[in-house]
C-alpha cells in the first residue's frame, strides 16, 4: 500500500479519501484497535477513515498532517499553522515498561519562542538543546550528562539581527573540558588560527599557512 502526500482539511472542508495519515498512537485513541506501527507498511486499508476523521479533528488547531512511504517505511508529516496562543509540543522515544516514553527527541514552539532538545536514552539531563527566543537569540547548548546536573559545557549564544544577519556572539564554557578548541578562519592568504583550552585559558595552539 503506497500513501501519498497528503494536506490536512479545513475546518469547513468536505471529507476527503486522500487524506488519511496521522500519528498512530493519537489513532489508537481516536478510532481504537490500531495499536503501534511496529513494521514499514503498517497502515492497513480499513484505516483510511480514521486518518481522514483524524485529519479534520484535528484541523481547527491550526494541523495537518501527511506522509508517504516511499522510503520503505511510513512517514509522517505535520504541518501546523500555529495559534498565537497555543504550545505544539512532539516527544519521541521508546516506551519502558511502565508504559511511559523515555524521550530522546523534544520540541516546542510557542509564538516567536522554540526549542528543540535531545536526551541520551534514560537520561534525564540533555545532551544537547537549541533555542530560539523571541526570533531575536539563538542559543545552543551541549552538556555533560555524567556530571548530573543541567548546567551546559558549552554555551553559544548569538543574536538573530533583521535580514537574517548575525549580531554579537557569546561562548561560555566549562574550564575543566578535556579537550576544546576554536579555529578562527583566516581571510585572504592568511592562515588558520587554532586556539586550545589549557588550563582554564584559550592558548594559541598553531596557525596553518594556506
Amino acid at each position: 500500500m503506497t500513501n501519498e502526500a497528503i494536506e490536512g482539511n479545513e475546518p469547513d472542508s468536505p471529507p476527503n479519501a486522500g487524506r488519511r495519515q496521522l500519528n498512530v498512537g493519537l489513532l489508537a485513541a481516536l478510532a481504537g484497535g490500531l495499536g503501534m506501527a511496529t513494521t514499514a507498511q503498517a497502515f492497513p486499508r480499513s484505516a483510511k477513515g480514521h486518518f481522514n476523521a483524524a485529519s479534520r479533528i484535528l484541523a481547527p488547531y491550526g494541523v495537518t498532517v501527511g506522509g508517504d512511504d516511499a522510503s520503505g517505511h511510513d512517514r509522517l508529516d505535520f504541518e501546523i499553522a500555529a495559534l498565537p496562543t497555543t504550545e505544539y509540543t512532539q516527544v519521541v522515544g521508546p516506551r519502558n515498561p511502565l508504559g511511559e516514553i523515555e524521550p530522546y527527541w523534544m520540541t516546542s514552539v510557542l509564538g516567536d519562542d522554540a526549542s528543540a532538545t535531545h536526551f541520551h536514552d534514560g537520561a534525564i539531563v540533555p545532551c544537547v538543546r537549541t533555542t530560539i527566543e523571541a526570533n531575536s537569540l539563538a542559543t545552543h547548548e551541549v552538556f555533560d550528562t555524567t556530571e548530573g546536573n543541567i548546567v551546559p559545557c558549552v554555551r553559544v549564544e548569538t543574536q538573530m539581527l533583521e535580514g537574517g544577519a548575525l549580531g554579537a556572539v557569546e561562548v561560555s564554557i566549562d574550564p575543566d573540558l578535556t579537550s576544546f578548541r576554536v579555529v578562527v578562519r583566516g581571510v585572504g592568504d592568511a592562515g588558520d588560527s587554532i586556539y586550545e583550552l589549557r588550563g582554564g585559558t584559550l592558548a594559541l595552539l598553531t596557525e596553518t599557512p594556506r
